[in-house]
């Protein structure tokens, strides 16, 4: 009898003991858990913070060109202009420029008020100077006129596409850049300034006789404001200011304005064709007509009367007659900082 309460004792103790572990390895495997989880919990949150300071890098440094961009957003941009482009500019209809003649486009051209001779240039041709700047937009518009005039006596065979600066009037004007052209004429020497760059910043810079020329014409009594652009035709005739206001180029690509050429129906060819008439017909008057196959055109022809009589004698001093020496087409200059 004493033996069975002894080992029902120990049974119970044994029971006892059993609960006891299995209390105690529930308890740590609880824990175990609790540990897992709090070290999957603390994987998890350092990705994120890696994420975010990545999103933060890439937003300030979208902020930086951003800032850039604005700060640069004058900058004028230069490429290489698309052949088809240049064909379309550079060959322009007679008939349909005959048809337009001067349009509604007033004829900007003034006769200098003292005879002068012909001013020659470089290759001892009669001179076309255009002298403007690649920011400028009313100069943007001018190029148009200018390069369809001078295709007509000539080939451009380089000519950069630029845009006017993006912060000025009619910003982001389509155009080109007469810097780094390239122009051959058997009847014109097409000397082209481009004095600033699409910042405002210097250039090309205009030779001691050119800068006599400019502040010569660009001045009173043919213009109260001096500035860009301005054209000297053989010292015979001066263009100071645009020949017409350049929104009717608003919002079109370069592609666009040559494609409108190939028709009189938009107010952007109207106006381009017009005033490459009132050119070609002051070159005309200092090539002697030539060439024939264009000077003799009945539009240019009743152009060329139109145009300001020239003085037949001198009046006062002696103005600027003549550039000699070296040739016009200029190097950069040194840029402000």
């Amino acid at each position: 009898m004493a033996s069975e309460k002894a080992r029902s004792a120990a049974q119970r103790r044994e029971q006892i003991r059993q609960q006891r572990l299995q209390r105690d390895s529930s308890q740590n495997t609880q824990q175990a858990k609790t540990r897992r989880v709090r070290r999957t919990v603390r994987r998890g949150v350092n990705p994120w913070w890696y994420i975010g300071g990545v999103l933060a890098v890439v937003v300030i440094v979208i902020g930086i060109f951003i800032y850039i961009a604005r700060q640069q957003g004058n900058v004028a941009t230069t490429g290489t202009t698309d052949t088809t482009v240049l064909q379309q500019v550079a060959h322009v209809s007679p008939a349909l420029l005959s048809q337009v003649g001067t349009s509604d486009v007033k004829n900007a051209f003034q006769a200098v008020k003292q005879k002068q001779p012909i001013l020659m240039g470089p290759t001892g041709k009669p001179e076309f100077l255009y002298y403007g700047a690649e920011y400028c937009p009313y100069c943007a518009g001018q190029r148009w006129g200018v390069v369809v005039a001078l295709s007509r006596f000539g080939t451009f065979t380089k000519l950069p596409e630029i845009a006017s600066s993006s912060t000025d009037v009619y910003p982001n004007t389509a155009t080109f850049s007469f810097y780094k052209s390239s122009y051959t004429s058997s009847y014109i020497d097409f000397v082209p300034l481009e004095v600033e760059d699409g910042q405002g910043k210097p250039l090309q810079t205009p030779t001691t006789d050119q800068q006599k020329l400019i502040a010569t014409y660009n001045a009173p009594p043919y213009t109260q404001s001096a500035g860009f652009p301005f054209i000297d035709v053989g010292n015979q005739y001066v263009m100071t200011g645009p020949a017409y206001v350049p929104d009717v180029l608003a919002g079109l690509s370069q592609k666009d304005i040559a494609g409108q050429l190939s028709s009189t129906d938009s107010a952007s060819s109207k106006a381009i064709m017009a005033t490459a008439n009132y050119m070609t017909a002051s070159i005309c008057l200092i090539t002697n007509n030539q060439p024939a196959s264009v000077c003799s055109d009945t539009s240019i022809q009743q152009i060329e009367q139109s145009m300001p009589k020239l003085a037949t004698a001198n009046t006062g001093s002696s103005q600027l007659a003549t550039v000699s020496g070296q040739s016009d087409i200029l190097a950069p200059s040194r840029r402000r900082a």
